[in-house]
């Protein structure tokens, strides 16, 4: 886990004005219609922030997010189409480093689903390998 915390200080992005961000944006929070406009619902934890971190929970982390190659490079490369500001890969796995800690830190505590915190440990392990990967490779902590 240190490493994981020297990695992330080290790799924290520049301030930047803050955003909506919904907090919450999994497949079951956004209704998809063939007709109609998609819609985004449940923003019970929405608030002002990076949209790196609504990126980071949709990807949760996976080396290859929504089962496709360049799946991250892919979502971050849309968003930017849409005319929003650009979002570096290596800031979405800064905010997915941070949610595996804190699986981490809940299967530490019984909390959560219920993982035994070896297998949350691996999984921090992964997603710091990947972090490390989206910032060119840089070791920095």
């Amino acid at each position: 886990m240190g490493k994981a915390e020297r990695w992330a200080l080290a790799h924290l992005p520049p301030e930047e004005t803050s955003t909506l961000v919904h907090g919450d944006l999994l497949g079951q929070n956004i209704l998809l219609h063939w007709e109609k406009p998609f819609a985004v619902i449940d923003w019970e934890y929405a608030t002002r922030g990076d949209p790196a971190y609504d990126m980071a929970i949709v990807t949760r982390g996976a080396s290859r997010p929504f089962q496709i190659d360049h799946g991250l490079t892919r979502l971050l490369d849309e968003y930017g189409a849409q005319g929003r500001p650009r979002i570096e890969a290596s800031a979405v796995r800064l905010y997915e480093l941070c949610l595996a800690g804190r699986w981490y830190r809940n299967a530490l505590e019984g909390k959560g689903g219920g993982e035994p915190p070896d297998q949350s440990l691996q999984y921090v392990e992964k997603v710091l390998r990947r972090a490390r990967a989206a910032s060119g490779g840089r070791e920095q902590g």
